[in-house]
């Protein structure tokens, strides 16, 4: 079977749609129409896996995603690239990533009577209230959420699949949308593929500074909005010199000033470690002398759709996890007894909660076993998608 995959930016490092695409790769002919600003090949092929980049302006692309709802030249430019590009390999179906993404691949399913699945990265209308930048001039005034909270529905009854990233947000688009069929509604996690992440080095010896004292992990984009603030603060709140951070990944334009002005609150005391980026490659390396990976995302209904992939990955490293208490993250808790949630908006019960990892090292150490094991036996992309493999089975199927 032929799939077309589309993905309205580069193809590069983002592990849900490589994952996916390597996934289904593995069974079907998977055709990724992507976008080009200028710098990679136009086309390349790796086995099943058929790249295909359009080049446009970052720009031009900004703008016309901007006006969308105003001037459709975002849907026509998609449609015009990709009918070429379904005709050409006779794509059988069209996987389109994020809520947008399905303007356009509804009109290819009215010119072309092929299927559309849907891939949900996020909750997108509670994700523009929640973006800085949607927040600024002139996005607040032209690509509002209130306008994709109307067009939701019709946009998600339209279409044949829709995938989302966890049990807690199936359960809130039915409750949101009583006459959403269920039965539609897959869910796939932002597991690993394990073959690839248990590849990387366990250790790389660029940490042996981790060997003194309590440290806890954080790994992905910096912001307000990821928590990690909180953390920073209840460091300051504990004074206890021997529970350290390491932080690892870019910073959000909209609060790098905010952050630096915390960091630099522990100039001196080699409490707290930062670096701008370093591989995902590095992970094992960074948790060898860990004590706690966090994931302290803000509660709110768009974090509440998923849990990032890091979170298995932490994990799957065999790493007790600190989570705030978004829905999912709780569930999974739950499930593996891997962690400790704290709540979100309670600042002085992150800071018990912190503490208390400190004093009980035997207890993390039993929870990073657990956390491991469920990854390798259920939290991975070979058991996840393999309801997503029959559901593309049974479009095959019926097309025969």
């Amino acid at each position: 079977m032929n799939i077309g995959m589309l993905l309205d930016n580069e193809f590069t490092a983002d592990p849900r749609v490589s994952n996916e695409a390597m996934m289904l790769a593995r069974e079907h002919q998977v055709h990724i129409i992507c976008l080009n600003y200028g710098k990679q090949k136009p086309f390349e092929k790796h086995g099943n896996l058929f790249i295909h980049r359009i080049f446009i302006p970052q720009k031009v692309k900004k703008i016309i995603f901007l006006i969308q709802f105003y001037l459709p030249a975002f849907q026509w430019f998609w449609y015009f690239n990709s009918k070429k590009i379904i005709r050409k390999y006779n794509i059988q179906a069209i996987h389109a990533h994020d809520l947008y993404m399905a303007l356009p691949a509804l009109m290819l399913k009215k010119a072309f009577q092929i299927p559309i699945i849907l891939d949900l990265h996020e909750n997108y209308p509670a994700a523009l209230e929640a973006y800085t930048w949607a927040h600024k001039l002139p996005a607040r005034l032209i690509f509002k959420a209130s306008s994709w909270r109307k067009t939701e529905f019709n946009l998600l009854s339209k279409v044949d699949a829709i995938i989302v990233l966890s049990n807690a947000f199936r359960q809130h688009l039915n409750e949101l949308y009583p006459k959403l069929s269920s039965e539609k509604i897959l869910v796939y996690p932002n597991v690993p593929v394990l073959k690839d992440f248990e590849g990387y080095p366990v250790y790389n010896g660029q940490y042996e500074f981790m060997k003194q004292g309590f440290w806890m992990v954080y790994f992905g984009v910096i912001g307000r909005r990821r928590g990690i603030f909180k953390i920073m603060d209840a460091l300051s709140r504990l004074n206890n010199n021997d529970i350290r951070l390491l932080m690892v990944g870019p910073v959000d334009k909209h609060d790098k000033e905010d952050f630096y002005e915390k960091l630099n609150t522990f100039t001196g005391s080699g409490q707290v470690v930062y670096y701008p980026w370093k591989d995902i490659s590095e992970l094992p390396s960074m948790l060898y002398y860990a004590r706690l990976a966090l994931s302290p995302i803000v509660k709110n209904p768009q974090h509440e759709s998923g849990i990032a992939n890091k979170v298995f990955q932490y994990m799957l490293v065999g790493r007790a996890i600190l989570v705030s208490d978004c829905k999912p993250q709780v569930e999974l808790i739950e499930d593996c007894s891997c962690g400790v949630v704290y709540k979100d908006a309670d600042e002085a019960d992150l800071t018990e909660k912190i503490d208390w990892c400190y004093r009980h090292p035997e207890e993390l150490k039993v929870m990073g076993e657990r956390g491991r094991r469920a990854v390798l036996e259920k939290y991975n992309s070979d058991n996840q998608f393999e309801n997503i493999m029959a559901f593309y089975k049974k479009i095959e199927d019926d097309g025969q």
